[in-house]
Order: C-alpha cells, then sequence, then structure tokens
C-alpha cells in the first residue's frame, strides 16, 4: 500500500471524478445528474478506485444536516485516517470545489454522521448492489 499524500488522492480522485462525469450514465439513476444525488454511489466507487490505485481501504461515511423547514439532507463521502475524499459535495450551494480532499472537518462536521460506517468498497455489498456498483465502476474505468 502506498501512503497517500494530499496531491496523490487529490489527483486521483480527481481523474475518477472525471470519468464519471464523461461516462455514460443513462444507464444509472443515482449517476444521472452527477454530482446531485450521486454521493451514495459515488463514494464507495472512488473508495474502491482508491484500493485498486494502492491507496488502502477508506470508510464510507454518510450524514444528515438540517435543511430549513424540509427535514434533512443526506451526504456521503470517503474518510482515511482523518482525510477525507468527497466528489460531490459540490452538489451543495455552499461549496464550489468538485474534489474535496482536506482534513478540514468543519464543512463535513455539520452533518450528523450514521453509526454504522463501511469500507467503502463495491464487494461489501448485497448481489444486486454489488453487481450495480461494478457495472458502474466499470464503465467509469472505461472513461478514464
Amino acid at each position: 500500500m502506498t501512503s497517500p499524500t494530499f496531491d496523490t488522492v487529490r489527483t486521483a480522485a480527481t481523474v475518477f471524478r472525471q470519468a464519471l462525469v464523461r461516462m455514460d450514465r443513462d444507464e444509472f439513476v443515482s449517476l444521472a445528474n452527477f454530482p446531485v444525488g450521486a454521493c451514495g454511489d459515488a463514494a464507495p466507487l472512488l473508495g474502491h478506485y482508491l484500493l485498486d490505485q494502492g491507496f488502502g481501504t477508506w470508510t464510507y461515511v454518510n450524514g444528515e444536516r438540517p435543511q430549513g423547514n424540509h427535514g434533512f439532507e443526506s451526504h456521503a463521502w470517503i474518510e482515511q485516517e482523518g482525510l477525507i475524499v468527497d466528489i460531490t459535495a459540490d452538489q451543495f450551494a455552499d461549496i464550489s470545489d468538485a474534489v474535496i480532499v482536506t482534513t478540514d472537518q468543519s464543512w463535513h462536521s455539520q452533518f450528523r454522521v450514521a453509526d454504522a460506517t463501511h469500507p467503502a468498497r463495491i464487494d461489501i455489498y448485497d448481489d444486486y448492489t454489488r453487481a450495480t456498483l461494478r457495472r458502474m465502476y466499470d464503465r467509469a474505468l472505461e472513461a478514464l
């Protein structure tokens, strides 16, 4: 495993996000309006990609924050030893960066994190979800 640096992780995350943007997403409802509404699937896809690139296992983190009178809005990202990587935060009006690689938790700490975090990998899900994520991942790799 390569010890990730900000720059190497940012480069890999940027390359992967660009692949998600370029790939044919018509088949995948969750990625159709990328980055809007795509974080739940983009996070494990990115985690799997970073694992494949030799950066070790990442943790899938999701949380909710209050959203006016409408209840809550949710968001997902990945982390490893305090390093946050987020390729879909720009779906929110208060974020303009397409790729976030940071140890600063100030923005992400607005989200109340669920207790059930897990490895950000494709192979941990049920058969249907794993197959769907694998198709997404393969399409993204084709778009690299």
